[in-house]
């Protein structure tokens, strides 16, 4: 299922996401990062978890790109 998430960039931004979630990964320094292919930017994307003001799921499901990291 697609998520839709309110985020937060470095500069303070808030912008709303709708997205496929694909991996949950720790960077080196430690980050929670979730990698994700923005729909309505048509790329992959990397979200900062401690961005995230809110996520919820979408109700769109999505035909996998890649493979998905559980």
């Amino acid at each position: 299922m697609c998520v839709e998430i309110d985020y937060r960039a470095l500069n303070g931004t808030l912008s709303r996401r709708l997205v496929e979630p694909y991996s949950l990964r720790r960077s080196r320094a430690g980050k929670v990062l979730l990698h994700v292919h923005d729909i309505e930017k048509d790329g992959h994307r990397v979200l900062r978890v401690e961005g995230m003001v809110s996520a919820r799921v979408s109700g769109l499901s999505f035909a996998p790109r890649f493979q998905i990291e559980l």
